[in-house]
């Protein structure tokens, strides 16, 4: 698994991050309108409102928090990544804290980063290093690109739509050449997607949670088989949203600021 790992994992967690939705607003993209079909509880109208009502909560949300988690496995191996955090949209303010003792890496395996405007701060074994945002694949406030995301996801995919009385959930299905016309257009939000693109991907699934009252985006669900030669990995991206409009500290403590800038430059 080593190969589709190296490879593959960067741009996997940058697309998951961009299709959960939860780093910008949702599109009003209408699949009747495009090449894909529209099965459930909805007819395309409704399905239509849904995703504007997702649009406008998202569009008016301050705040939020998050926890995420990612699993491969594959050829007697597995590796896993999970992170929580706290994001202050009208701030431009997001704090991270990862995981990635799964992954099997050499080095340390819990950070934190901080995102503030364009820059990102991370806190890696007591040392602070500062970096552009989208150096460190978080093109977090790149609305225009979010807006492209949630276009080619509905556009690309069948959806089905279960309607409850509290969560109305959202399936959208796509086989590898859906997948890889999404990734080409995921590209322009985040050119790191590009990465996701050297695996195969099969019999993708992503499962969104919308809270049938607010329309706020709840949880977010990807399940895949990525194959890369005569290799195969299951794959699977969880994402939990919670605390809507609450009060975070996501600034830049000011000790890390001072001494990331005092080592400007440094790589991890």
């Amino acid at each position: 698994m080593g190969g589709v790992r190296v490879r593959a994992v960067v741009g996997v967690l940058a697309l998951c991050l961009l299709t959960a939705g939860c780093l910008g607003p949702l599109s009003d993209t209408n699949p009747e309108e495009a090449e894909s079909e529209l099965t459930g509880d909805y007819s395309a109208d409704e399905f239509d409102t849904l995703l504007s009502g997702a649009t406008t909560a998202n569009e008016e949300l301050d705040s939020f928090s998050f926890d995420m988690s990612m699993e491969m496995s594959g050829a007697g191996e597995q590796i896993t990544m999970d992170a929580s955090g706290v994001t202050d949209l009208a701030a431009e303010e997001m704090k991270m804290d990862f995981d990635m003792s799964g992954m099997g890496m050499v080095g340390p395996s819990d950070f934190v980063m901080y995102i503030d405007g364009q820059d990102a701060f991370m806190n890696v074994d007591g040392e602070w290093v500062q970096m552009p945002a989208d150096q460190a694949n978080q093109n977090v406030w790149d609305v225009e690109g979010q807006l492209a995301i949630a276009d080619a996801q509905y556009e690309h995919g069948d959806v089905h739509v279960d309607a409850g009385s509290d969560i109305i959930e959202v399936t959208t299905t796509l086989d590898s050449d859906e997948m890889a016309a999404f990734i080409d257009e995921a590209e322009s939000a985040d050119p790191t997607v590009a990465d996701a693109g050297s695996v195969e991907w099969r019999d993708v699934e992503i499962v969104e949670r919308f809270d049938a009252e607010s329309n706020h985006l709840r949880s977010t669900e990807m399940t895949a088989e990525m194959v890369q030669g005569d290799q195969a990995v299951e794959y699977t991206f969880e994402m939990q949203i919670d605390d809507i409009d609450e009060e975070f500290d996501t600034t830049v403590p000011d000790e890390g600021r001072e001494e990331a800038e005092t080592t400007s430059g440094s790589t991890i």
